[in-house]
């Protein structure tokens, strides 16, 4: 494991591709599920742990784990797992940023850590998710 700041432990990065990870995601077969995801990036809330629960793809609800306090929509700043997904097969097959560094759990294919600079000649323009599965409830 590797431990950044002093907030959550992040499993090692993975050799798997984004077609590896998306066959293990699939073949998990959830429609409903709960996860934590942390973005780090020079914006508002930086670093702070979510809880986001996902009902048939869709986020449907977004809590702040230091507060338990609900967000109210729109969840734009947050990711489906599918949306993860996406964003990690746009990245490995257009390589049109400067740099991307991505993290797979091996296990089920949830993209854990999604590193993106944009561009090399702007500063402060990187961002990162930090995402785990916390539960899963019902198949598809």
């Amino acid at each position: 494991m590797v431990q950044f700041g002093c907030k959550e432990e992040i499993p090692l990065v993975t050799t798997m591709n984004y077609l590896e990870a998306k066959s293990k995601w699939e073949s998990m077969n959830l429609s409903n599920y709960q996860l934590t995801q942390r973005k780090e990036c020079f914006c508002v809330n930086f670093g702070v742990v979510y809880r986001i629960r996902v009902e048939n793809g869709s986020i449907t609800s977004v809590v702040n784990l230091s507060t338990e306090l609900p967000l109210n929509p729109p969840f734009q700043d947050f990711q489906t797992v599918e949306q993860l997904l996406s964003l990690c097969e746009w990245l490995e097959t257009q390589q049109a940023v400067a740099r991307f560094e991505i993290a797979y759990d091996r296990n089920t294919g949830v993209p854990t850590r999604v590193f993106v600079d944009n561009s090399a000649f702007i500063a402060d323009d990187e961002y990162t998710y930090h995402s785990s599965l916390l539960q899963t409830s019902e198949r598809k």
